[in-house]
């Protein structure tokens, strides 16, 4: 958030999240800022640090579709099992 309102971005196309268990915390953060500027995502998560599918429920709630897959990009269901899966989210 202090990056984006310092450079006064207004939207971003593309995120890209690769922060070792962060991603948790980085969507619980800029769900009521931040995270309305942004279109894409593709995303590790790595489920040892929180709920995939809580995850994924926030961004759904964020106005993103959400689907996960398994590193051979295979589609996952949930609930999602293994240490690191992918998660892409678009807003429509």
């Amino acid at each position: 958030a202090e990056l984006i309102e310092k450079h006064r971005v207004d939207r971003i196309d593309f995120l890209k999240c690769d922060i070792e268990g962060s991603e948790f915390d980085l969507i619980r953060t800029g769900k009521e800022s931040w995270l309305s500027l942004v279109r894409r995502i593709a995303m590790e998560v790595h489920t040892e640090y929180g709920d995939h599918q809580l995850l994924a429920d926030q961004l759904v709630a964020a106005g993103f579709q959400v689907w996960s897959c398994d590193e051979d990009l295979r589609p996952l269901t949930f609930p999602v099992r293994g240490p690191a899966t992918y998660l892409y989210a678009i807003r429509s």
